[in-house]
């Protein structure tokens, strides 16, 4: 069972790492090539909106492999770790 699971978090990471490539594709492909997607306001809209998704990502990294085997296994510190977590995430979405 635990080699399924670390097999579909491989699969998983590739589809993402693929679906970021075909962002930046159609991104370039569409504001003319890659200076302009550094340049223009919508390129610039356009990385902001990744550098978010990149963030949440690697959230949901750090609970995947941090926060959760931590509670699995019942480790003291799993409670102060998740308060941390959460201290963290609402100075930032305030």
């Amino acid at each position: 069972m635990a080699a399924r699971v670390y097999l579909s978090a491989l699969v998983a990471m590739g589809g993402v790492g693929l679906w970021v490539l075909a962002g930046v594709t159609l991104a370039t492909l569409l504001t003319g090539g890659l200076t302009p997607l550094l340049t223009t306001a919508y390129g610039q809209f356009w990385i902001g909106k990744v550098l978010i998704v990149a963030v949440l990502l690697l959230s949901a990294t750090a609970n995947k492999w941090r926060l959760v085997p931590a509670f699995e296994s019942g480790a003291a510190t799993a409670p102060r770790r998740l308060q941390r977590w959460r201290w963290c995430w609402s100075r930032l979405s305030s």
